[in-house]
C-alpha cells in the first residue's frame, strides 16, 4: 500500500516492513541532505509519520499500525547512497479508533474517508489529500495543526524515540 502511493519503496531503501502481523510495523526513511535544518528535519519526520498512519487507515482495513520514521541522510547525490540515522527515529503505534477519535475531536470529520479524494478541474483524484488532511499534516494551513494532531495521537498511543 505504501509503495502504491509512490511515497516510499523497498527498492530505494525508504520503506521496510519490520513486522507483518495483527499490528504491522512499517519503517519509512525520508531523505535529507547533510546540513538540513534540524527543525525542518524534525517536522518532515513528524509529517510523514502522521501521513503514513492516516493513509494506512484510509486505504486498508487494518485496525492498528506501528510506524517508525528513521531519517536517511543522502551521502552521495550521484548514486543516491544514504546513511540511516536510527538514533533520531520516532515510532508511534496507534489504532484506527484512536486515530479517528483524534480526527473527530480536532478536525471535525466523521470518517477517515474524508482525508482523501479531491476533484481537480473536473477529475476526481481519490488518493489526493483533502484540505482537512493537509491541515493535519502542516503547521501553517490552519487548525488543526501537525503539532496538535501528533500530540493527541501520542497521548492515546504508544510512542518511542
Amino acid at each position: 500500500m505504501i509503495e502504491l502511493l509512490g511515497e516510499y519503496s523497498e527498492e530505494d531503501g525508504t520503506f521496510r516492513m519490520l513486522e507483518n502481523g495483527e499490528t504491522p510495523h512499517f519503517q519509512i526513511s525520508p531523505m535529507f541532505v547533510k546540513g538540513d535544518l534540524e527543525e525542518a528535519v524534525k517536522e518532515t519526520m513528524q509529517r510523514d509519520l502522521v501521513y503514513v498512519i492516516f493513509s494506512v487507515f484510509v486505504h486498508t482495513d487494518l485496525n492498528a499500525v506501528r510506524v517508525t520514521v528513521v531519517p536517511a541522510v543522502l551521502t552521495d547525490f550521484k548514486t543516491r547512497q544514504k546513511e540511516l540515522r536510527p538514533n533520531n527515529s520516532i515510532t508511534l503505534e496507534t489504532t484506527r479508533d484512536d486515530a479517528l477519535s483524534v480526527l473527530k475531536t480536532h478536525a471535525h470529520v466523521e470518517s477517515l474517508d474524508e482525508l482523501c479524494g479531491v476533484t481537480i478541474e473536473g477529475t476526481y483524484a481519490p488518493d489526493m489529500p483533502t484540505d482537512v488532511f493537509n491541515r493535519c499534516m502542516y503547521n501553517d494551513q490552519g487548525p488543526p495543526t501537525l503539532r496538535l494532531i501528533l500530540f493527541e495521537l501520542s497521548t492515546t498511543s504508544r510512542v518511542s524515540r
